[in-house]
């Protein structure tokens, strides 16, 4: 399984929007492996979905994300997992171990209610 993340300073980049690099992990049981570094300085929204449909992902884990971001994210069917933070291995530990949906990964200065962060910013269903 391929999971994206936009990094910044080796944390889920807070806009993926803003977001300058893209980094594709390949899950193997309990381990998680980097395979890829993507830039996505001066790509459009259209261009930076693009980049993670033509990756190959199974899933982007991200922070926040515009409106306009999510429903190209959406239109292209990219399982999407927004409203993240934290430190990236923690955030792969988490996802392997299905306990991603902890509030301590919730961004800070998020809506407060997870359910309504979900239903805003995800695309997948609670369970994997």
């Amino acid at each position: 399984m391929k999971i994206a993340i936009p990094i910044l300073n080796q944390r889920i980049s807070p806009l993926l929007d803003s977001a300058r690099v893209l980094v594709i992990f390949e899950i193997r049981g309990d381990e998680f492996l980097k395979i890829n570094n993507l830039s996505l300085d001066n790509l459009s929204l259209f261009e930076k979905a693009s980049a993670v449909k033509n990756a190959n992902t199974d899933v982007l884990i991200c922070g926040a994300l515009s409106r306009q971001l999510f429903k190209i994210l959406l239109s292209m069917n990219i399982e999407t997992i927004a409203w993240k933070s934290g430190e990236v291995n923690e955030i792969l530990t988490a996802f392997i171990k299905n306990n991603l949906f902890n509030d301590k990964y919730l961004m800070p200065g998020c809506c407060g209610s997870q359910r309504r962060c979900r239903l805003r910013g995800r695309v997948r269903r609670e369970t994997r």
